[in-house]
């Protein structure tokens, strides 16, 4: 199982990318948007952990990239600091995403969201 984890801050990657180690995932971290949709061009990733707030590209503009090209098959977990507001949450399902995530990630939080993750690819069939 491949796994990309993009969040401009380090200790947040660091944070995520042992966690999902642990999990049994394969993982490669990028700190924006751009990058990461070099990287999951040739990583093709399942699963990709983003923020949402980031330079460049941010969360929301990488999942619509990556779901207006036939990237229906990777299961998207956008984390944020500010999901309270309806609109945002609104905002990010209209863009692709899956699932949503509280900042700061907590781990029993994030290994939650791992296991809807990985239901709803065995469902897809496109777990890697």
């Amino acid at each position: 199982m491949k796994a990309l984890v993009v969040d401009d801050d380090p200790i947040v990657r660091c944070v995520v990318r042992a966690l999902l180690a642990d999990a049994g995932y394969d993982v490669r971290c990028c700190c924006d948007g751009e990058e990461a949709w070099r990287v999951q061009s040739e990583f093709c990733a399942s699963l990709i952990v983003s923020d949402w707030m980031m330079p460049v590209t941010d969360g929301l503009q990488l999942c619509s990239r990556i779901r207006s090209t036939g990237g229906d098959s990777v299961y998207f977990l956008l984390i944020s600091s500010n999901l309270g507001a309806p609109q945002s949450k609104q905002r990010a399902y209209e863009a692709g995403v899956d699932d949503l995530l509280e900042k700061p990630v907590l781990p029993a939080a994030l290994a939650e969201h791992l296991r809807r993750a990985k239901v709803a690819m065995l469902h897809q069939g496109g777990e890697n």
